[in-house]
């Protein structure tokens, strides 16, 4: 999967379907010892060199000299009927207040929800705010809060970003809605990014990261780690988790997702598993704290995420022009055959 750093996602279908190819290839042409060795070769020195790159960048990022960060991760598994009641909100703020405390008490300085931990409405929306801010400032942590918010006369699906001294210093809102269940939600368009002193952190929400972008940005951004506010459906906990940590293989930083109904995760930049906890039994609260790398180097795909896609484009269109032109050259011979022949 290492091979994804420079090659995005399409890498890890381009060897997978390499070696089924090569393997169909050799049967067909068995009788040809030249092209059996040369199909037989080729593809397994590329299967080869995957491989040892593969060995090596997992080696090379569990060995660098990174920074880290003590991260905690919290979540109420609740119905979704009751987390989306606006009515419920300021006893949710309640539940998360003592896992919140245990985990700062236990040295975490950057506390992660998941997505919509509360669903707000403009009568609460200011009390909740507060009670928020006062629960980063009294434990001195920087808060990460997935929220169903109104604004302006949109609704928006957003994480509020608090500060260690309980201000509100960024908003991020999903970018990739689910069809029906949040038809009624406008998308957002932009990034959050904030300073863990000297590098840098972002936030996702969730199906953003199902996508290349805006995944990719915050490579190409230099991200160290990312934070994802997540709600999973239990069973899936596991599968769409995948997505996550693969996006941060392709773009060289640490994940960090907290999926209510699903799974808490962190995983490194070569997606190794540094931590990780169910959250899929009704009424269950779950927490997760881990010592998290900050990834200091961004890939070489984050850098060129076409460059693979392109290089395959111009081998494929030299094996249409190499095609192309034989079968030109095999028609003039056939001409002047037929005209020696007259």
């Amino acid at each position: 999967m290492q091979i994804a750093s420079v090659t995005g996602f399409f890498g890890i279908t381009f060897v997978v379907s390499l070696f089924a190819s090569a393997v169909a290839y050799a049967f067909v042409f068995n009788q040809n010892k030249k092209a059996f060795l040369w199909s037989s070769a080729v593809s397994v020195i590329i299967i080869l060199l995957c491989l040892g790159y593969g060995w090596a960048r997992i080696y090379s990022i569990r060995t660098e000299a990174s920074d880290h960060v003590q991260v905690g991760l919290a979540a109420i598994n609740v119905p979704a009927a009751e987390a989306h009641d606006p009515k419920l909100a300021s006893n949710f703020v309640s539940q998360y207040q003592p896992l919140i405390q245990n985990l700062a008490q236990e040295k975490a300085s950057i506390i992660l929800l998941p997505e919509k931990a509360l669903t707000l409405n403009p009568t609460n929306q200011s009390q909740i705010m507060n009670q928020l801010s006062a629960l980063a400032l009294d434990n001195h942590v920087v808060l990460i809060v997935g929220v169903s918010e109104f604004k302006n006369g949109e609704h928006f699906n957003t994480a509020w970003l608090f500060n260690t001294q309980g201000a509100l210093i960024g908003e991020y809102h999903k970018h990739h809605l689910v069809p029906g269940f949040e038809s009624d939600m406008t998308a957002g368009t932009k990034l959050l990014n904030f300073p863990i002193d000297p590098d840098k952190a972002g936030v996702e929400i969730c199906r953003d990261m199902d996508y290349i972008h805006p995944a990719l940005e915050y490579g190409t951004e230099q991200s160290g780690i990312l934070f994802v506010p997540a709600e999973d459906f239990n069973i899936d906990a596991f599968v769409h988790n995948q997505d996550a940590f693969i996006h941060g293989i392709e773009n060289g930083y640490t994940v960090v997702r907290n999926a209510r109904s699903g799974l808490l995760s962190v995983t490194s930049a070569s997606g190794e598993i540094l931590g990780q906890a169910l959250n899929i039994t009704a009424g269950q609260s779950s927490t997760l704290l881990v010592n998290a790398p900050i990834s200091t180097k961004n890939s070489f795909y984050s850098r060129h995420p076409y460059g693979f896609i392109g290089l395959l484009s111009f081998l494929l269109m030299g094996l249409i022009g190499q095609i192309l032109l034989g079968r030109f050259f095999f028609k003039n011979q056939i001409s002047k055959s037929s005209y020696s022949t007259q």
